[in-house]
């Protein structure tokens, strides 16, 4: 699906901006912006910056995943602003190839990973990797950050601060990937609370289009959803009972990693399990 946004070519599900027969790459709209308008661009998400989505604006690969041979392209991109989670598989598969944050510090690419780095940040070239990752090296659910944490809003704000000083203009792409994920583990209320992140992601673009009305584009789509999630069903008169939902505290990722592990461990009985 972001190969189709991306590049207007619809092609095999597993792959990236490729044709179906993985031999024929499709040029993104980020890089045409970039090489053919000499626009800055940035590539933001909530998940890996190697999976998928993200990778549909910088890498062409017969599979999605390939995740150290999109991380090189990442660094060859020449981009200059990539944040949010960790990249999957850094030193390859096996293990045992070059790393990729070096390879990108050696492609002249400050390699950030603590908030008080990503505050000092002022220009690129740059990637701002979360320093509170979780699960999968993505960045934590939403329902799960602390107010000392950094949100997807914060590192959209980031991106327009380094990439609005090229005065040729820039492009950027903001991934709330997590809320797919919530999805396919039919987390509804994470699901819920990562979607009003993206929404509050979105916001601070508006308020940069509304200071620059004139040549602002910003342009919102929505993902499949994964998980079977439904609005309701006849045999609740279609009722939500969404008020339930504000009782979970944390997401299933959080719950599994705290205290599902734990019991696992400590072969804790079901009854105490409910106890607790």
């Amino acid at each position: 699906t972001a190969t189709s946004l991306s590049t207007g070519h619809k092609t095999y599900s597993g792959s990236i901006n490729v044709d179906e027969t993985g031999t024929v790459e499709y040029e993104t709209i980020s890089e045409k912006l970039h090489s053919q308008k000499g626009y800055s661009i940035g590539v933001i998400t909530s998940v890996n910056l190697n999976h998928a989505t993200p990778a549909a604006f910088y890498a062409h690969q017969a599979s999605r995943n390939d995740y150290y041979d999109i991380g090189l392209e990442l660094v060859d991109s020449g981009f200059e602003y990539f944040a949010g989670g960790g990249l999957l598989d850094p030193d390859g598969a096996e293990g045992d190839q070059e790393n990729l944050y070096d390879l990108a510090e050696q492609a002249g690419y400050n390699v950030v990973t603590t908030q008080a780095e990503a505050e000092k940040v002022t220009g690129g070239p740059v990637v701002i990797i979360d320093e509170h990752l979780a699960d999968s090296d993505a960045m934590a659910y939403e329902l799960d950050r602390t107010d000392d944490m950094w949100a997807l809003s914060d590192y959209v704000a980031k991106g327009i601060e380094v990439l609005s000083q090229d005065e040729d203009g820039f492009f950027m792409m903001c991934e709330g990937g997590k809320i797919d994920w919530a999805c396919h583990a039919n987390d509804a209320a994470s699901t819920i609370h990562d979607t009003q992140a993206l929404a509050d992601a979105v916001q601070v673009a508006i308020d940069f289009a509304a200071e620059h009305p004139e040549e602002t584009l910003i342009l919102v789509t929505g993902d499949h959803e994964t998980g079977g999630l439904t609005i309701g069903f006849a045999g609740t008169d279609y009722d939500t009972y969404l008020d339930l939902l504000a009782n979970q505290k944390i997401s299933f990722a959080k719950y599994d990693s705290d205290y599902v592990a734990k019991y696992k461990e400590n072969k804790t009985s079901f009854e105490d399990v409910l106890v607790d």
